[in-house]
């Protein structure tokens, strides 16, 4: 997996790299990820707040995160919380599409 983890307009906080990195690593052991793209910066409309936008480079249509919030512990938590959700979205809807359905039955005919 390909990691391109960018800071903008923001200093680079100890051990968050490293911790963005190793959630990574861990989300592509349940997932196929071929790339991941992440982006922190700061919002400059006169807020302290901090803006993480994510793709991830999956089989089928990319997973994509934004989450804005005034911690990067929290903005990176609404991040996994997001790209969770779309997975087990997709999952619930790919399973959804390969059940069988039941055979409908046409008036006066049995099974025999």
């Amino acid at each position: 997996m390909n990691q391109n983890i960018r800071f903008k307009h923001l200093h680079e906080h100890p051990g968050i790299r490293e911790r963005i990195s190793s959630d990574l690593q861990e989300m592509a052991k349940v997932l196929s990820i071929d790339e991941a793209s992440v982006t922190v910066d700061r919002v400059r409309e006169g807020s302290r707040a901090i803006r993480i936008r994510t793709r991830l480079a999956i089989p089928g249509p990319d997973l994509m995160a934004l989450a804005t919030d005034y911690t990067l512990t929290a903005a990176w938590n609404k991040v996994k919380k997001s790209l969770g959700r779309q997975l087990s979205d997709r999952r619930m809807k790919q399973g959804s599409l390969h059940r069988p359905q039941p055979r409908k039955m046409m008036p006066g005919f049995s099974h025999g």
